[in-house]
């Protein structure tokens, strides 16, 4: 069997580093449970799908994300401040095309 997990945001130590309170706040606000998955959730699904309970499951990606996937992506403070990152620095020598 081949199958997989697509997990949606997940506290871990990574994202407490890394997602600002404002993408934090627009992730809970995009999620329909209201809150980051945890590390067991995640291995409870791969568990699952493991087990022989999962038998006749083949071929399925299972997003375990809280429902994230089912309403659509909509983050509007990572957008903002993809879109407000100043561009990366050309390296020397390096011409723009016309």
């Amino acid at each position: 069997r081949a199958n997989a997990i697509a997990p949606g945001p997940v506290e871990t130590e990574m994202a407490k580093r890394v997602h600002t309170p404002a993408i934090r706040a627009d992730y809970h606000d995009a999620i329909p449970l209201g809150r980051y998955g945890t590390l067991d959730e995640i291995a409870d699904a791969i568990g699952f799908l493991c087990s022989k309970a999962a038998g006749y499951v083949n071929g399925q990606v299972l997003a375990v994300d809280g429902g994230f996937d089912a309403v659509g992506v909509g983050l509007p403070t990572l957008r903002r401040d993809a879109a407000n990152a100043a561009p990366a620095p050309r390296p020397p020598g390096d011409v723009p095309s016309p």
